[in-house]
């Protein structure tokens, strides 16, 4: 049975993602150079080659512990800084102490919700009161 007089209408839904991107952040690397809580962190393992780093384009962020290299997606604006979509290629680690330093990057990373960046110093905080402090 046809229904006389309806007519379709037709809707186009379109999403846009909106990300945004901290512009001196990107194309930057940085070295760890102390972790731990906000009013003290402690120096980084000597040697340990933890990095991070932003792509020249986009909003993607690599991060290599000393042991397992990271991957993922960030939003920076204003003092807001957070992570998404982490992955990681294990390749474990050589020493207990890294492994360490490790969890506790990755758990700062993760938990990251504001950051600070000078041209020699990148600072991201979590919200349970740790950070993670690097330099050029």
């Amino acid at each position: 049975m046809r229904l006389p007089g309806i007519p379709i209408i037709g809707v186009l839904v379109l999403v846009v993602s909106c990300t945004v991107v901290d512009e001196s952040l990107s194309g930057t690397s940085w070295t760890l150079a102390a972790l731990g809580p906000v009013s003290a962190p402690q120096p980084a393992l000597e040697g340990s080659g933890a990095a991070l780093s932003f792509s020249e384009e986009g909003n993607e962020v690599t991060e290599d512990t000393g042991c397992n290299s990271y991957w993922g997606s960030y939003e920076a604006d204003g003092e807001s800084f957070t992570i998404a979509e982490l992955s990681w290629h294990e390749r474990g680690c050589p020493s207990d102490g890294l492994f360490q330093q490790e969890s506790a990057m990755i758990d700062i990373l993760v938990g990251a919700h504001r950051y600070s960046s000078s041209d020699s110093r990148l600072t991201i905080e979590s919200a349970d009161g740790r950070a993670l402090v690097f330099k050029r």
